[in-house]
């Protein structure tokens, strides 16, 4: 827009010439030179330049408002940091501001205080007040490397910081989970009648969502993986053993009895063209793999549609994502980058047990932590699974199978190391949200709100809907997160949504309270009292007592139980290295289903408990791997 506002400016002033269909005119060498000792004006001028970097003006600053000796520590100073932009924005603004007020304020302490107290109190016109705390105590920092390296008096008192904001709760932009309802407005597209009904439809909303988006993936990748499966069997129908051994990959054609060299095998009028090309593919992976130049055939070219059948790629993998983070909720940037293992200590690794649960460490760059998952499935082989049957453990040991070769040929460990048309390479997150856009497009006709739909949305929308679900379980919701309970009710679970729920819970309690109250002899005038009817009091004290909402030892003692269901059934597992060896193989092989998740259910406790506790369960599986096989029954 700029840009043509400038060229309509000079063409007035005679620096160049256009024509009606908007193309410039070329001048020639002695035209050009003469047009070049021209001025151009300083409006045309400024809007053809660009802004300058954040770095060169902070230099400009530095050599504006301080000495060389403070421009050079600072410089130092803020090379040293992490991330230099967080410490040079403070800087930037308020030098020029102490400046402005004294050219030699380094020499007047009275002055940096004055005006660090009145740049701190300016912040939070421009900024909120937990980014106001952070810059201003960067600018703290800086100030205080300059006294501690005697170029500021000594004397010089800093002030000291703003209060840090009570709440930290992230109100972003727009609708954070896959869902018509605003969670933050509180406006759907048709009214509720009351807060347990808004609760309801957004819990259904929800779930209809994620179960279309996860159906939906769980078909591509069941679809995806069947192709890679047939590679063998394609490349057995092929004509590879007639084309291969030829100097120049062409097959030998006999029309009329007459021999000659020179059809393609890889021509499309020919059957078994896709077939060849695979098997081409295939003998030249390791080109493929770093984006070599195929041999120079004719029709011989590398395709999307061939990819699948050799390995893992990025509309898989983004398939296999949206599964694994609905069910372990695990962060999408940790996800991106995960490893199959990354030194001798295992901070991170992807490792199949022999029940066949995936452990998944990963990590997450921004906590400076490792964050731990287990996706618990079943020995079954995954080319018999259904897609409806497709969960987190299937999808990383299909990834950890597609990727095998190309992963021992290029000697990387990424897992989702992926085949595009620039070779194997790990795509960035920005490809992976294309690839899920585009298997979003399947489910959008019959779920409107997957357009703005991400992974970190998948993640919010699931614990959220753990935490309606559950009746505000914030446990149970930081468990799927992987998070504290402070980090999941700030920065996950909305303010509106948790008063929601704690509303319904009081009006509850109060209903208990209101009919505790009433004389049950006397229905008929606290019926009257409501100004409701008889029979609709006693459905509602019916229903109090069937309220999942409520709970807790009163509620309990008066709730009605049948006989015989008292005494709450509890299973004790004795731990032994003898024991647990039983669990391991019952819980192969046995029949009783029941006895076989109670067992599983003691091996995973087990296998988080103490070091003496996972000592016992490795002497206890390599008792089992030892023991013959007769009797291992």
């Amino acid at each position: 827009m700029q840009l043509d506002v400038a060229l309509g400016q000079a063409s007035k002033l005679g620096l160049i010439k256009t024509t009606d269909s908007l193309k410039i005119k070329i001048y020639s060498e002695e035209e050009y030179f003469n047009y070049r000792k021209t001025l151009i004006p300083h409006e045309i001028k400024r809007k053809l330049s660009t802004s300058p970097r954040a770095g060169d003006v902070f230099l400009n600053v530095l050599k504006k408002c301080c000495t060389k000796e403070i421009a050079q520590r600072l410089v130092e100073h803020i090379s040293s940091k992490k991330n230099p932009k967080h410490h040079r924005l403070p800087l930037s603004e308020f030098l020029p501001q102490i400046h402005s007020s004294s050219e030699h304020w380094y020499n007047n302490p009275d002055l940096i205080r004055g005006e660090l107290s009145a740049f701190r109190d300016s912040l939070l016109d421009k900024y909120q007040r937990n980014t106001a705390y952070g810059l201003f105590q960067n600018l703290k920092n800086s100030f205080r490397v300059l006294i501690e390296h005697n170029l500021l008096p000594n004397e010089t008192e800093l002030p000291g910081n703003m209060k840090r904001g009570v709440a930290t709760q992230r109100i972003r932009a727009n609708n954070p989970i896959i869902s018509k309802i605003d969670i933050y407005t509180n406006l759907p597209r048709r009214p509720h009648k009351n807060s347990h009904d808004f609760l309801d439809n957004l819990q259904k909303d929800i779930s209809k969502n994620l179960s279309g988006l996860v159906s939906s993936a769980q078909k591509v990748v069941h679809g995806e993986y069947e192709k890679f499966l047939k590679k063998d069997e394609i490349i057995n129908l092929s004509e590879c053993r007639e084309f291969l051994p030829h100097p120049h990959h062409l097959l030998k054609d006999n029309p009329g009895g007459k021999k000659r060299n020179g059809v393609s095998p890889f021509n499309p009028i020919r059957p078994l063209y896709f077939e060849n090309t695979i098997a081409a593919l295939d003998f030249y992976f390791d080109r493929l793999l770093v984006n070599t130049p195929l041999p120079k055939v004719p029709y011989l070219k590398k395709k999307p549609e061939h990819l699948p059948y050799l390995g893992l790629t990025s509309k898989t993998a983004s398939a296999m994502q949206i599964i694994i983070t609905e069910e372990l909720g695990i962060n999408p940037y940790s996800l991106y980058r995960v490893k199959i293992n990354s030194d001798n200590r295992g901070k991170e690794y992807v490792q199949v047990t022999n029940e066949g649960t995936v452990r998944l460490r990963a990590l997450k760059p921004r906590a400076r932590k490792i964050q731990t998952k287990e996706a618990y499935g079943s020995l079954d082989e995954l080319n018999r699974l259904a897609p409806h049957e497709i969960d987190a453990a299937a999808c990383l040991r299909m990834a950890l199978e597609m990727t095998a070769k190309i992963r021992k040929i290029l000697s990387r460990n990424e897992l989702w190391l992926c085949l595009t048309k620039d070779g194997a390479t790990l795509p960035t997150p920005e490809a992976f949200q294309y690839q899920f856009n585009k298997i979003c497009v399947e489910a959008r006709l019959s779920h409107p709100s997957l357009p703005d739909a991400t992974l970190k949305k998948i993640r919010t929308s699931k614990a959220i809907l753990l935490y309606i679900s559950s009746r505000g379980d914030v446990l149970k919701t930081a468990s799927y997160l992987g998070n504290s309970v402070k980090t999941t009710l700030d920065r996950y679970i909305p303010p509106q949504l948790t008063e929601l729920i704690y509303r319904v819970k009081i009006r509850s309690f109060q209903n208990m309270l209101l009919i505790l109250a009433s004389d049950a002899d006397n229905e008929k005038s606290i019926a009257k009292a409501l100004g409701i009817s008889s029979e609709r009091l006693e459905n509602m004290a019916e229903a109090l007592f069937n309220n999942p909402d409520m709970g807790g030892v009163l509620f309990d003692s008066m709730s009605k139980k049948e006989k015989g269901t008292e005494d709450e059934k509890k299973v004790y597992f004795k731990v032994s290295e003898k024991n647990i060896a039983i669990a391991l193989k019952y819980a192969k092989k046995g029949k009783d289903d029941e006895l076989k998740e109670k067992c599983q259910t003691a091996i995973a406790k087990i296998s988080e408990g103490s070091i003496l506790f996972k000592q016992m369960l490795r002497k206890a599986h390599i008792a089992i791997q030892e023991e013959p096989k007769g009797e291992q029954k």
